[in-house]
């Protein structure tokens, strides 16, 4: 535990167990690049969490973002498992290899997940346990599980599990992107005062801003590297005719390799913050939203999402980027 955990936080938790049903179409998931996840089929999952932080205490895991993204060792079925947090999926994905291993239940399911140069097979994996060591627990649960040996390659580590919305509408999560430590809570117990963060309100996940002075949406999606990528189908609204161009070589979530555009010295204004950052072109997936702000743009920053209360929180004594 650090200095910083101990000085910063004060709170108190009263362990909670909590059911959550979610409607979830599988949309977008990225990790480094664009990796994407789509399909027709839609399931109702219900799952049960317990909260495992005490009051006045606090656990915390570690986490390593050497690839541009976030990935944390977790329990998967009683096994240590590398899992990446990404809220860019609205769903979670089991590696279903995995979980035939652990003898799991597994249905192949007749659509696909399509990635950006192919599709992948899709099931559903019943009896799922997950846990973050003093944090939570889901006793059970029905997962979506799909072939992660493509994002492992690209990432360096065995991803065993991809941790989605359906997830982490349900909880809270703080990040100390210096000390490198994640922490999950319920939804409201980090209490803080308005003088000590900065608050950017989300509307369905979403957040409000500008690209270049122009007015744009933002998804958070910290499956994404890099700080921003922006849409194809809007990407002159925002990025001058005159911009000097670069190409950049991305991996799809198969192992498949390509190239993406991308520019630099782009301004994003989110809330009262205002950084400059390089900014990638992807593919249109949506049209509810203008870009994906990646977790380049809170390297260096302590934040809370917290998803249930609908707000990102940006502690105001970080190094601005």
């Amino acid at each position: 535990m650090t200095s910083n955990f101990r000085s910063l936080v004060r709170f108190f938790i009263a362990c909670a167990v909590l059911t959550a049903q979610a409607t979830l179409p599988l949309q977008n998931a990225r990790a480094t690049a664009q990796h994407v996840f789509e399909a027709e089929e839609r399931e109702r999952l219900t799952f049960e969490l317990e909260f495992k932080q005490k009051s006045g205490q606090i656990s915390s895991a570690v986490f390593d973002d050497s690839e541009g993204v976030i990935t944390f060792q977790m329990l998967l079925n009683g096994r240590e498992v590398w899992a990446l947090l990404d809220t860019g999926s609205q769903a979670t994905f089991v590696d279903v290899g995995f979980a035939r291993e652990l003898n799991l239940r597994v249905e192949e399911m007749s659509s696909k997940i399509r990635t950006r140069k192919r599709e992948l097979p899709r099931s559903k994996i019943e009896g799922v346990e997950l846990e973050v060591v003093g944090q939570f627990v889901v006793p059970s649960a029905i997962l979506n599980g799909t072939d992660l040996s493509g994002i492992s390659q690209a990432l360096g580590k065995d991803i065993k599990i991809i941790l989605g919305r359906e997830l982490i509408n349900a909880f809270a999560f703080y990040l100390d992107t210096r000390a490198k430590r994640i922490v999950f809570l319920p939804s409201g117990a980090m209490k803080l005062r308005d003088e000590q963060v900065t608050r950017l309100p989300m509307a369905d996940g979403l957040l409000e801003g500008a690209i270049n002075g122009v007015p744009a949406l933002f998804s958070v999606d910290l499956g994404a590297t890099g700080a921003l990528q922006i849409r194809r189908g809007v990407w002159d609204r925002y990025i001058s005719n005159d911009a000097l161009l670069g190409v950049v070589p991305s991996t799809d979530l198969s192992g498949e390799s390509f190239d993406s555009i991308f520019t630099q010295g782009v301004t994003i204004d989110i809330g009262p913050l205002r950084s400059r950052f390089a900014a990638k072109q992807v593919r249109d997936l949506h049209d509810n939203f203008e870009g994906y702000i990646g977790y380049r743009y809170f390297s260096g920053r302590r934040v809370l999402f917290d998803y249930p209360a609908g707000e990102v929180l940006i502690f105001k004594d970080t190094r601005e980027q």
